[in-house]
């Protein structure tokens, strides 16, 4: 079974946001059951000059021949 590899970094983890990452990993592997390799990368922003906090959100999906990669 594939699990989903989070990195963390400049903020602590938190149950919810591993709930969260889970629970939409789980919705793609319904959709797409050859998912090989998931990885979550969040980190604050830098240069945040705003009053909430903004964070970058990297996600690398690797299935049969390719690697997929949304930043946002």
């Amino acid at each position: 079974m594939t699990t989903v590899q989070t990195i963390v970094r400049g903020i602590s983890t938190t149950s919810g946001i591993n709930f969260q990452i889970n629970k939409h990993f789980n919705k793609l592997k319904r959709a797409y059951c050859k998912i090989k390799k998931c990885r979550v990368s969040i980190e604050l922003a830098k240069n945040n000059t705003h009053k909430d906090k903004l964070y970058c959100v990297c996600i690398s999906i690797t299935i049969p021949g390719k690697q997929l990669i949304s930043k946002k």
